[in-house]
């Protein structure tokens, strides 16, 4: 297997007698794919759907441009149950422009808590507008998520097929 990666990535033609000290430090890309290749296996979710959050975090730069999907929760178990149920769909999410931002410890006062004053576990999602278009005391599947989403008229006009322009 390695003679063949070699043949693909390295200028010079494999060589069948190893040389010591040589090996895989002979083909720098290789070794830089070999390196990268375990790090793409954990990587898993686009940090854009599922960014870290602050106590400073606020859904204003995503008006007008994603639906942000509040999860807040009393405990980070509560939060890792919702952040699993959506985690699968990491495609869908991003084709209807969601944002997932995570609030998982109530004695902290965010930002996020403070303007929307949620009373334990909680899920809120917001239009592109910024208004409230649902708000659930229980876990949310993506397919129920989506049936919201795609029943909003802006998302309907996303759906719509663009016509050429003449």
């Amino acid at each position: 297997m390695s003679l063949i990666l070699r043949h693909f990535f390295c200028k010079s033609p494999p060589k069948t007698s190893a040389k010591p000290g040589r090996g895989l430090l002979s083909c720098p890309i290789l070794l830089i794919l070999i390196c990268l290749f375990p790090l793409s296996l954990f990587s898993t979710e686009p940090a854009e759907i599922f960014p870290a959050t602050t106590t400073t975090t606020t859904v204003e730069s995503y008006r007008w441009a994603r639906r942000p999907l509040l999860i807040f929760a009393e405990r980070t178990e509560q939060s890792q149950i919702q952040r699993a149920l959506l985690k699968k769909h990491t495609a869908a999410l991003a084709e209807r422009d969601v944002v997932v931002l995570i609030d998982a410890d109530p004695a902290n006062q965010t930002a996020l808590r403070q303007k929307y004053q949620p009373k334990g576990f909680e899920v809120l999602l917001l239009g592109k507008d910024g208004l409230i278009k649902t708000r659930q005391s229980t876990p949310v599947t993506a397919e129920e998520l989506f049936r919201v989403i795609d029943a909003m008229p802006m998302r309907a006009r996303e759906m719509k097929p663009k016509e050429p322009s003449s």
